[in-house]
C-alpha cells in the first residue's frame, strides 16, 4: 500500500493504491478527495499517510472495518486500546513482521518490541499520535455515514460508534511538562542569530562574491527577500501570480491569495496558502526588482507565457524551463544556502525570524494591538492563538533580560 498524488483534469488527487496502482478501496479514495476536499493538497497527503497507518493496522489484525460497520460493531475496547498503543510507535516498528506474529492485542509484546528498537527511536511525537487517532476517528465516522446514511442509524449502532470514538480519543497524548518547558525556553531564543541572519542576507545578493549560485541569482534573491520582508509561507511565494503584484500607485503590495486546487496550476505538487487571504507590504525598490525580473528575465522563456506564476524554472534539465517553480526547487535553494553559511535555514524559520523582528518593532504596543497586527500580517484567522504564542516570545525575552541582569548582580557580589 502506498500514497500517490496525480493530476486529474487539472486537479491534484491523492489515493492509497496497491503495487499495481489500483486504489485499495472506494471508501478511502472518496474520503481523501471528496470528504477532505476543503483541505490543501499537502494536508490531504498528510491525512493519507495517517489513514495508511490505520488501514495497515487493520490488515495486520485481520479486521474488516466495513463488515464491522455494517454489523454495527465497530472496534472493541481492547482493539481501541491496542490501536492507541500502536499509534504511539513508528510505523516501520509497530507494523513489522515480528510484531504481527505476536498476540495482536498484547500490550506486553508491543512494549517488548518498543524496548527492542529503543524507546527513543521507536516512539513518535505526541502530535503524530494525535493526528493518527483523529484521522482514524474521522474515517470510522465517514464509513458509518456511508453505510448507514444520515439520521437513520439504529440506537445500538450509534451507541457502539460513540463508544469506539470515545475510547480512541482517550488515546490522544499530551505534551509532557518537560517538553513544554523546553519549547517555552526556546521561544526566548532567536530562531536565527543576527550575525548568521545578516550573513544570509549578504550572500543572497546577486552581486555578492560569496553567492553560492551559478544561475538564477536574481530569481533566488527575490524569493528569499520576499520571504524575509513579508513573513509569508513558501507556498504563497510559489503560487504568487503577476496579477497579485500591485505595480501601480505606490507599487508596494502583493496579494496573498487562497485558491485551493488552482485549475491554472499544472504542477503535480501544487503550492497552497494555508492561512486567510491578505495583503503584504513590499518595499517599492523590491517591487521594482520583481517587475524587472518579470519583464526582462522571465519573459525570455516561451513556456512562461502559458501561465501567470511569477517565479519559474530557468533550467532545461527536464524540459521544464519556463514552468512554474516547484516547491522542491525552493527547498533546494535553502539547502544550498544552508551549506554556504553552515547553518540550517528553511523557509518556515524565516517566518519565525520575521515574527521575532515584528515583536521588536511593536514593543511599544499593547499585546492586543500587536496581536491584531500580527494576525493580519501572518494571515491568521480571528480565533487563531498563534499571535498570542509569539507575544509570549516578547514576554519570555523580557523575563530573560530581567533574570540576566539580576543574576549578573548576584554573581558580581559572590565572586
Amino acid at each position: 500500500m502506498k500514497v500517490v498524488r496525480y493530476l486529474n483534469n487539472g486537479s491534484t488527487r491523492i489515493s492509497l493504491v496497491d503495487k499495481g496502482w489500483i486504489p485499495i478501496s472506494y471508501h478511502s479514495t472518496i474520503f481523501l478527495n471528496i470528504s477532505k476536499s476543503g483541505s490543501s493538497t499537502n494536508t490531504k497527503q498528510k491525512i493519507a499517510y495517517e489513514l495508511k497507518f490505520f488501514l495497515s493496522w487493520l490488515k495486520l489484525k485481520k479486521i474488516d472495518l466495513v463488515e464491522r460497520v455494517e454489523q454495527g460493531e465497530y472496534l472493541s475496547l481492547a482493539e481501541c486500546n491496542a490501536f492507541n498503543q500502536a499509534a504511539k510507535i513508528r510505523a516501520d516498528t509497530v507494523l513489522s513482521e515480528k510484531v504481527s506474529m505476536m498476540n495482536p492485542l498484547s500490550d506486553k509484546h508491543l512494549s517488548n518490541a518498543i524496548f527492542a528498537e529503543s524507546i527513543e527511536r521507536a516512539r513518535v511525537a505526541p502530535s503524530v499520535t494525535n493526528s493518527r487517532i483523529i484521522t482514524t476517528v474521522e474515517y470510522i465516522d465517514f464509513i458509518s455515514r456511508e453505510v448507514h446514511g444520515l439520521g437513520r442509524t439504529p440506537d445500538f449502532v450509534e451507541s457502539n460508534l460513540n463508544s469506539t470514538i470515545d475510547k480512541l480519543m482517550e488515546g490522544k497524548r499530551k505534551h509532557s511538562s518537560a517538553a513544554r518547558a523546553s519549547k517555552q525556553a526556546k521561544r526566548a531564543e532567536s530562531p536565527i542569530p543576527n550575525e548568521i541572519f545578516y550573513k544570509f542576507l549578504d550572500i543572497i545578493n546577486p552581486e555578492s562574491p560569496e553567492n553560492p549560485f551559478k544561475h538564477s541569482k536574481l530569481r533566488n534573491s527575490l524569493i528569499i527577500k520576499i520571504l524575509v520582508v513579508t513573513g509569508i509561507r513558501r507556498g504563497a511565494v510559489a503560487k504568487l501570480k503577476i496579477s497579485d503584484c500591485v505595480f501601480t500607485g505606490d507599487s508596494n503590495r502583493i496579494r496573498i491569495t487562497r485558491t485551493p486546487d488552482d485549475k491554472e496550476d499544472f504542477r503535480t505538487v501544487k503550492p497552497s496558502q494555508k492561512t486567510v487571504q491578505h495583503t503584504s507590504y513590499v518595499d517599492p525598490e523590491l517591487m521594482g526588482k520583481i517587475d524587472y525580473y518579470i519583464s526582462s528575465k522571465r519573459s525570455r522563456y516561451p513556456e512562461s507565457a502559458k501561465h501567470e506564476f511569477v517565479f519559474i524554472s530557468e533550467m532545461d534539465s527536464r524540459g521544464t524551463d519556463g514552468d512554474p517553480l516547484s516547491l522542491s526547487s525552493i527547498n533546494y535553494l535553502f539547502k544550498v544556502l544552508s551549506r554556504a553559511i553552515n547553518f540550517n535555514v528553511h523557509p518556515h524559520l524565516l517566518r519565525h525570524k520575521w515574527n521575532e523582528m515584528f515583536s521588536e518593532d511593536t514593543s511599544d504596543l499593547s499585546s492586543e494591538e500587536a496581536s491584531s497586527l500580527r494576525k493580519y500580517a501572518m494571515g491568521w484567522g480571528r480565533n487563531s492563538d498563534m499571535a498570542e504564542l509569539y507575544n509570549r516570545f516578547k514576554m519570555a525575552q523580557k523575563v530573560s533580560e530581567v533574570q540576566q541582569k539580576r543574576q549578573a548582580e548576584i554573581m558580581s557580589r559572590t565572586t
